[in-house]
């Protein structure tokens, strides 16, 4: 069976941040996320829905 596109699928990156160690690279094959940039990827943003349940709460 052919493959068919995947109605509204969104390409996504990965990006890394606090990095560090042996091997650990910041290059172009591994951007790097700022401080500022990581603070917005929290579990009440991405898990909370609209019945008020408390992801970090347990």
């Amino acid at each position: 069976m052919p493959r068919r596109a995947i109605s509204g699928f969104t390409p996504r990156s990965f990006r890394e941040y606090g990095n560090f160690g042996p091997g650990a690279g910041t290059g172009s094959e591994s951007p790097q996320l700022t401080a500022a940039e990581a603070a917005e990827y929290t579990a009440q943003k991405y898990l909370a829905g609209t019945d008020g349940w408390n992801p970090i709460g347990v």
